[in-house]
């Protein structure tokens, strides 16, 4: 166990109370009385934030993403009132009793952006850690499931860059550029998918070596001493057969079919999201964003859709649902972390 670890377990039963800020974009359609901001909560491990303008009731029944599961509300906690409680009792003297320890698990997640009450749902064996929950979707939505890591495709004779090639330019497409792709099945036959065509700037050697010398160094303060020599070895052997990314020019698109949903053309720099970490960036994971589409819901049995993303930083969350060609937001909500 390293340092850092120890140190995260010793903080547990540290709580800061800040205000809740309501951060929603209005919804823009309606469907057969069905509207995104009176219905959709944010997920963060495990718990959902009730802010106000919506409520939850117990056993109510939510589509949780991702991936797309459905469940029912377990339990609705007054968040102001459970954060007091830990600050008075402590997180260790709750920790016997499952009930108030999860009151206050879900207290310290959101105790930097406190909502009007907080809550669990069941679905399944496996938690979500950050994602969205909807509740009251229409009976005849559909729902692009899937959306795990992106995986590498050839980009020669792809059938999904040529459909999308009129739209990219020499930035994101040559002939080295990679391309990645992620489905979102919507039933058999019909699938979303997410394409990336990604062109690739790879370190010199020199700024390799500074790279994998900046990377040691910050591991070695993770480590107690008497252990970083060990470590050490292991870290640097698993560096050396790595491939360094400075920039990736990249272009994504949302096709569902033939049809282009949506395209989104942007760069990736080296330190832009993973504060320099080089496990973070390379050939391999340079699609792999933290901008990320966890789900895709159609309220017209797919004449139109809705993706849904999580943007995660280091201190912020941002969730938002908006058609993949950015012209109507549903929602959006942003949420502080304390580390």
């Amino acid at each position: 166990m390293n340092k850092y670890m120890v140190t995260a377990m010793l903080l547990m039963g540290m709580v800061t109370m800040a205000t809740a800020a309501e951060q929603r974009a209005p919804t823009s359609t309606t469907f057969a009385g069905f509207t995104y901001d009176k219905n959709t909560f944010v997920i963060y491990n495990d718990c959902l934030g009730v802010y106000p303008g919506t409520s939850l009731q117990l056993q109510e029944e939510i589509w949780s993403f991702a991936p797309p599961m459905q469940g029912r509300v377990t339990r609705v906690i007054p968040a102001k009132t459970a954060l007091e409680k830990l600050q008075k009792m402590g997180f260790a003297s709750a920790a016997k009793d499952p009930d108030l320890a999860a009151e206050f698990h879900c207290a310290i997640q959101f105790r930097a952006d406190l909502p009007l009450s907080l809550a669990q749902v069941t679905h399944g064996p496996k938690g979500i850690g950050v994602g969205l929950a909807i509740r009251n979707l229409p009976a005849k939505a559909w729902i692009a499931r899937g959306g795990g890591e992106s995986a590498p495709m050839a980009l020669t004779d792809n059938p999904y860059v040529a459909t999308v090639r009129h739209l990219t330019t020499s930035a994101c497409l040559a002939a080295d550029s990679l391309v990645h792709i992620r489905k979102f099945p919507v039933h058999e036959g019909r699938e979303i998918i997410q394409l990336d065509i990604g062109k690739l700037k790879y370190s010199s050697p020199e700024t390799r070596k500074q790279k994998i010398a900046a990377e040691l160094q910050r591991r070695e303060d993770q480590y107690y001493k008497s252990a970083w020599p060990e470590y050490k070895l292991k870290i640097l052997a698993k560096l050396e057969k790595k491939d360094f990314v400075d920039s990736a020019e990249i272009c994504r698109f949302y096709l569902d079919g033939s049809h282009i949903l949506g395209v989104k053309k942007f760069t990736r720099q080296f330190g832009d999201e993973s504060n320099g970490y080089v496990d973070e960036f390379d050939s391999k994971s340079w699609a792999d964003t933290f901008d990320k589409a966890i789900g895709f819901i159609s309220l017209n049995e797919g004449q139109e859709w809705d993706v849904l993303s999580v943007d995660v930083g280091f201190d912020e969350i941002y969730y938002s649902i908006e058609r993949p060609d950015g012209s109507i937001k549903h929602f959006s909500h942003s949420l502080r972390i304390v580390h």
